[in-house]
Parts: structure tokens; C-alpha cells; sequence
């Protein structure tokens, strides 16, 4: 009894070291190999060694040839990104950026470059204009060109003083006249007397006809055809008379009215011809601003700059504006 339990003992402990080995092979083998098992057969049991797959060998990755020593080319210009046109790689559209820029396209050894840099940001033409316009010289000033500034201000001042003048002495003069008009020969002049009437009492005597005397408006206008009423009312107001002509105090006052009246004439021609100063002094301070700021800055338009060169031609296309 005791003889035949350590034969079974030793039968197991035989068959359970190989059983285990074995197992273990096989159940790597079966892992590996568990798609060659035919449909139906066991998996459990080992697969014998004339069905499993052989291990295929590792096989080693080339060897690397190293590059040959020379010199290291530098990295060309990066063609830009976009569709292939009949020209060559269209740019592909994007924000404007402000300032000048520069694009290149076209095929190999052709470059355009676009430069969109606008005209030198100085003053503004037009403020400079409107303000030569203002004051003369002002506008000079403003947009850099201060050395004529002064020839400007001089003649506006002179312009200026001229007009007050005139004007002042118009208004003098044309009162003077109406006073010596009514005091000496009966009118009624306002301060601002009709110019047709000064101009008709100086050239006649009297408004009405005077016996003994062919020297009156009325007979003037009835020996012409006209009516006695077709310039002046026949009120008191538009009535005068100088006197005969046998009187030296009545050819006196008429000579004092008449010096008034040509001095008023006269300051009327001076301070139309200050106003007319002025207009025209603006007008050329604007002028010269103009003048001054097209021959400084660069002209305006399109204008394409072509150079040849050893790999090709390059173009430039500048638009100022």
C-alpha cells in the first residue's frame, strides 16, 4: 500500500513539473498562435511542433550613410501660400496693414514688389490752404515754410490799413458834402445821400428851372426826352440850388461841394481796389501753398521702376497717394 501511494506520488510530482512546463509553452504557443487552431479542436490542448509557426528573425534597419562635409546651404526665400495662377502662387487675401508693404509673386527669378506707402505725413495741405485763406502767411507758417510768412502778413497789413482808411475818408468826405449841400444850397441830405443825386447837383445848379438860367436838371431831362420824374422824386428832398453864377460865394460853395465829392469818389476807388488787394493776395498765398507743397512732395499716381539682374528682372510698382 505504502509502495503504490509513492508511485502515484511520483507519477504526479513526474507528470506535473513537465505538465506545467509544457502548459506553459503551449498556452505561449496558443497566445501566438490561437488563429491556426481549426474550428472545433480544442484550444486547450497543446499544439504540436510540427503545426506551430516558426519566429520570424528581427530584421536590423539599414545602415545610415553621413551626410558629406560641405558647405551648408542657406534656406531660400519661402514662396507664399495660395493657389497656382497663370503668373505663378497667388498671395492669399488679408488684413491691410498700414504702412509700406512689399509682395512677390510671379515665377522664379521675376520679382514685382508693390509698395502701398502713401505720400510724407506732413501738415495738411488743405488746413494750410484755408489758412492762407484766413490770414496770408498763416498757411506758410503752419504747413514749414515760414521765410515767406512775414512778406504775406506785411502785405495784408498794408491791404488792411488801406480799406480802414479809405473807408474812413469816404465817410468823411460824403458827410462834408452833404453838409455843404443843404447849407448852401437848400438840400436835404441824409447821411447816406443817393450817389446819383451828388452826381446830379454837382453837374447842375439848381433842380427846377430858374427864369434867366438854362442851367437846371428838369430842363436837362425835358430837352433829352426824358421825364423830370424818371430818376429823382419831385419832392422837397430831392431839391437844390447853387445860386447864379454872377456870385462868387455861390461858385465858391459849389467848388467846396465838388472838392468833397471827388475826394468821396476818390476813397471809393481806394477801398475797392484794398478789398480787391486783399482777394487777390489770398488767392496767391494759396497758390504758392500748392505750388510749394506739389514741389516737395513726391507726385501722385502709379509708377512701375523695372532693374535687370543676374537670376532674373525685378519691378517695382510705387503708388503714392
Amino acid at each position: 500500500m505504502l509502495s503504490l501511494l509513492l508511485v502515484l506520488a511520483g507519477t504526479n510530482s513526474d507528470s506535473t513539473a513537465p505538465h506545467v512546463d509544457s502548459l506553459g509553452t503551449a498556452t505561449a504557443t496558443v497566445v501566438r498562435d490561437s488563429s491556426a487552431v481549426p474550428t472545433g479542436q480544442d484550444s486547450s490542448h497543446p499544439a504540436s511542433p510540427d503545426t506551430a509557426h516558426p519566429a520570424l528573425p528581427a530584421i536590423a534597419p539599414p545602415p545610415v550613410a553621413p551626410p558629406p562635409p560641405g558647405p551648408v546651404a542657406s534656406p531660400g526665400p519661402v514662396a507664399p501660400s495660395g493657389p497656382v495662377g497663370p503668373a505663378g502662387p497667388v498671395v492669399p487675401a488679408g488684413p491691410v496693414v498700414a504702412g509700406p508693404r512689399a509682395l512677390t509673386f510671379g515665377p522664379q527669378g521675376a520679382e514685382v514688389s508693390i509698395d502701398t506707402a502713401s505720400g510724407s505725413k506732413g501738415p495738411s495741405t488743405w488746413s494750410a490752404v484755408g489758412l492762407s485763406l484766413l490770414l496770408p502767411g498763416l498757411g506758410h507758417s503752419h504747413a514749414g515754410y515760414g521765410g515767406s510768412a512775414p512778406f504775406y502778413h506785411a502785405v495784408d497789413l498794408l491791404g488792411w490799413t488801406a480799406l480802414l482808411v479809405s473807408w474812413q475818408s469816404s465817410r468823411t468826405a460824403l458827410s462834408s458834402a452833404a453838409e455843404i449841400a443843404n447849407r448852401y444850397a437848400g438840400a436835404s441830405l441824409g447821411s447816406t445821400p443817393d450817389q446819383n443825386l451828388l452826381s446830379a447837383m454837382r453837374n447842375f445848379r439848381s433842380r427846377r428851372p430858374v427864369a434867366g438860367r438854362h442851367d437846371s436838371y428838369d430842363e436837362a431831362q425835358i430837352l433829352s426826352g426824358r421825364s423830370t420824374t424818371n430818376q429823382f422824386a419831385d419832392d422837397a428832398s430831392h431839391d437844390w440850388d447853387w445860386g447864379a453864377t454872377d456870385n462868387p460865394d455861390n461858385n465858391a460853395h459849389l467848388r467846396a461841394f465838388e472838392n468833397q465829392y471827388r475826394r468821396w469818389r476818390t476813397a471809393q476807388v481806394a477801398m475797392y481796389s484794398a478789398t480787391g488787394t486783399l482777394v487777390v493776395l489770398r488767392l496767391a498765398a494759396t497758390m504758392d501753398i500748392l505750388r510749394l507743397q506739389r514741389a516737395s512732395a513726391v507726385r501722385a499716381g502709379l509708377s512701375l521702376e523695372t532693374s535687370p539682374s543676374a537670376d532674373g528682372a525685378s519691378a517695382r510698382i510705387s503708388w503714392n497717394f
